[in-house]
Order: C-alpha cells, then structure tokens, then sequence
C-alpha cells in the first residue's frame, strides 16, 4: 500500500459520466461519512496491484490502490460486500493506470479520486454515480471527452481540471441541473459557466452569464484569450488559476468581486486593470504572477487582501489614485513604484481616437506613436495642438487610458 500526495497534473481519456445536478435537496444524495475512513488491509488483486477497501455496513469503500496497477476491474460486490464509493485519492497518482471500470453501485466519488492517472485511457462512470468531488479527474492529461448522463447531482470545483487534452464535456438532455453549450458546462439557464475544456486556446463568455464557477478556467494551459463579456458580475475563486499562456485579460466594469488564487500562476500575464465595478481582491488572487508588470488599481477598490500580490517578482509600476486603498496598501513586492492617475494630463475631448473606432484605448496610443515616428500627422492624434503628432501625445493618449479605464479597457495593441 502507498500514501499519496494530492496534487493535479495530466491525463488523457474518455469519460462516460451520470449526470450532475448542483443544488438539489439533501435527502436525494446518498451521506457517507468518510473523514473518518482510514487505510485498510483487505484487499482485492487487480492487473499490476491491489486496491484496498475498507467495510461500511454491506458496503465497500474503496480507498486506496498501489501505484503499480495497470487495470482495475472492480466487481460489483468485494466478498458479498456491495461497493458504493470511491474515496478521496484512492487512485491518485497511478500513473501506469490505463483502464478502470467502476461498478454500478458506486453513488460517489470523492474528491482527488483519480488525480493524476496520467496513463488512464478511458472510464465508464455508471449512472448510479451522484456525486463527483473536488478535482476528482484533475489532472487526466489523456482524457479527451466527458459525458454527463443523468444521475450525477453534484460535481466539486476543478474536477477535470488540467485536463488539456479535453475536448468537450457533454452533458445528456435530460439532465435537469447542468447543461452543455459548445463543449462548455454550464447550469441548465446558462448563468453560471463550471468548466470549460483544458484543450481550448481561446474562448468568448456568452452574454448571458452573470457566476463565473470556481476553478472555470483552472488548469487550461493552452488557453490564450479569454473574452469576459459585461453580464459577468463575480470571477469566483481559482477562476484562472493556472492559465499559464494566457497574456493578456480585460475585466469588463460589471465583475465586482475577484476571488481568492483566481490568476494565480497566469505566469504569463504582463498587465492587469481593476475597474472601478470591482471592490475586493481575494487572497492570493495574483500569486505567482512572475510577469506581471504593471497593475491598474481604480477607486472603487476598498478591500485587498494582504497577499493578493504575493510573489509577484516583476511587478514594477501600481497605478492608482492618491488615498484610495490601492495607495494604501503596504504589502506590494519590493521595488514597486506608485504612480497617480490624478497627476496624468488629460487628453481634450474629441481626440485621441486615433483609430476610429470609438473608444480610446491603447491600440490608438501605438498608433500615434507610429505615426510621431514617421513623422505623419493626424489631427485625432495631435492632442496638444501644436500641429504636428509627437510622442508626448502618445503619452497623453495612453495616460487617458489609463485614467479612464473604468469606461476604456486597456487593450493590447494590434499593431
């Protein structure tokens, strides 16, 4: 037998699950205590290994396994012992499991349950099967489609986390609580996104959705662009976690609230802007942040938690307005330099959108920069009207930018 850590890498394969539900009423979801389950030493012999079990009544947990195991082909009943669960890490990390078949009577499986299986091909989920925990699948790095049936009620935050070989999550029709739109996992009206699958390299929130889940994006690796539309209203804990190619991010001003770890380890974000919507920081909402550079902080903003900036080495530059919490706040890394918005000129009214397109953002400040080097003129970017396009207008531009973000995103430049 073997302890285990718990811990989310990859997997590749193909689920079959039963179905989940998110708020349903507690008498329709089968109650094991399991904080209580320890290591066994009945055992039942499987291709490579054992698995151990422990018994419930006339029921069967299993609970652990040897990291040895290739296949396990578990029966419905282990010496007349009905198996109904599978417990928190008991397969984790067999990392040469390629097959595994779970019994029908099996109503749960908890949490970690087969984490890092990152040779597990494919799974059968039963449609007994109600409840799937917490990062349940996380890391099954080979795993390439999930389907949803109709007996799952629940399914834990990050269960098919780093998951980047997944293509889609579908869910059956009649399942009453979850629905499938494109792949994506979503609540049955659609106003809650749960997951979206790890192989996705971009992807555009519908306008419908107000609750990003917890951990809706965590583990996508591949992703690089993310568009959050302004229906959003919260990005809820570990929403980002983990996204490691993603770049470059806009919070639209309707997100009020950003929650613990969500862009922790986006170690490829440059820039972020908090609009003036958003009035709290979660713990650790921007660990490990190693690029970050810069962070636009607006007004509205009266809660940062103390390590909301944790082990963000590179960031250089907070901008922010004099005696807002963002000012005052004492815990960014060493060598940070506050700079106010208060102090930036302001571009005159009817300038500065060098492009066209309405709005003024940081695409028309690179524009004006363009043209100040090639020494051109446009009077949209002659912002001191002095008849000729210099690079103190670009400047101005970006500094209005940046002093009306709440209404401008900044937006990476196209050019």
């Amino acid at each position: 037998m073997k302890l285990k850590k718990i811990m989310a890498i990859g997997l590749t394969l193909t689920i079959t699950i039963a179905c989940l539900p998110i708020v349903v009423p507690a008498d329709m979801i089968p109650s094991y205590d399991t904080s209580t389950i320890a290591e066994s030493s009945l055992f039942y012999a499987v291709e490579g290994g054992n698995i151990y079990y422990t018994e419930h009544g006339s029921n069967a947990f299993i609970t652990d396994a040897d990291t040895t195991i290739t296949k396990a082909n578990i029966p419905n009943e282990i010496n007349g012992l009905t198996v109904a669960l599978i417990n928190r890490s008991a397969f984790a990390q067999c990392h040469d499991l390629t097959e595994v078949t779970i019994p029908d009577g099996v109503t749960n499986i908890d949490s970690n349950a087969f984490e890092d299986c990152s040779s597990l091909k494919e799974i059968i989920i039963p449609n007994k099967v109600r409840n799937i925990g917490d990062n349940a699948f996380s890391g099954c790095s080979s795993l390439t489609e999930i389907t949803i049936s109709a007996s799952v009620l629940t399914i834990g935050a990050g269960a098919f986390s780093q998951c980047n070989n997944l293509k889609a999550i579908n869910v059956a029709d009649e399942n009453e609580n979850f629905r499938s739109i494109n792949g994506v996992l979503f609540d049955k009206t659609a106003d809650i996104l749960y997951a979206v699958p790890g192989s996705f390299i971009s992807y555009e929130i519908p306008n419908n959705v107000h609750i990003m889940g917890s951990g809706a994006f965590s583990g996508c690796q591949n992703l690089t662009e993310v568009i959050i539309p302004n229906s959003v209203q919260y990005i809820s804990d570990y929403a980002f976690d983990s996204c490691s190619s993603l770049a470059d991010i806009t919070i639209p001003d309707s997100v009020t609230s950003i929650g613990n770890f969500a862009f922790a380890d986006c170690s490829k974000l440059t820039s972020i802007t908090i609009p003036n919507s958003v009035t709290y920081i979660g713990n650790f909402a921007f660990y490990g942040c190693n690029s970050l550079s810069e962070v636009t902080i607006l007004n509205n903003v009266t809660f940062i938690i103390d390590s909301s900036f944790y082990s963000c080495n590179m960031l250089e530059k907070v901008y922010c307005y004099k005696g807002s919490t963002a000012d005052n706040y004492s815990l960014y890394p060493e060598g940070v330099t506050i700079v106010y918005l208060d102090d930036m000129p302001v571009v005159p009214e009817g300038l500065g959108d060098v492009d066209g397109d309405g709005v003024i953002t940081s695409n028309d400040a690179a524009k004006a920069y363009v043209l100040a080097a090639a020494k051109e003129y446009d009077v949209k970017a002659d912002v001191d009207g002095n008849k000729a396009v210099e690079a103190k207008d670009a400047e101005e531009i970006m500094n209005k930018v940046l002093r009306a973000s709440y209404k401008f995103p900044l937006e990476q430049s196209t050019i």
